[in-house]
C-alpha cells in the first residue's frame, strides 16, 4: 500500500513541477556569495521547495532519533531505580 501512495505522490509532484515551470517561465538571476545563476522562476521555486523538504525531513529524522534515544534512556533509568538490591 505504501508503494502505491509513494508512486501517487511522485506522479502528483511531477505534475505540479511541470505546471509550476509552465506558469513561471520568466528568467531570474540568483546572486549568491561567489556564484551567479540564471534560471526560470519555476525552476528556482521548485528547487527551493525541494531543498526545504529535504532539510526539513533530515531535521525531523535527527530530532525524532534524539527524542527516542532520550526517552529510552529515561525509561531504563526509571526501571533501574525501581529495582533495589534489598528487594530479594
Amino acid at each position: 500500500m505504501w508503494r502505491w501512495l509513494l508512486g501517487l505522490a511522485l506522479i502528483l509532484g511531477v505534475i505540479a513541477g511541470i505546471v509550476l515551470g509552465a506558469l513561471n517561465p520568466d528568467p531570474v538571476t540568483l546572486e549568491l556569495a561567489f556564484v551567479q545563476w540564471t534560471a526560470s522562476l519555476g525552476a528556482v521555486v521548485a528547487l527551493s521547495a525541494g531543498a526545504g523538504l529535504v532539510f526539513g525531513f533530515a531535521a525531523a529524522t535527527v530530532l525524532l532519533a534524539f527524542r527516542r534515544r532520550k526517552h529510552r534512556g529515561q525509561s531504563m533509568q526509571s526501571s533501574e531505580a525501581s529495582e533495589s538490591p534489598f528487594d530479594a
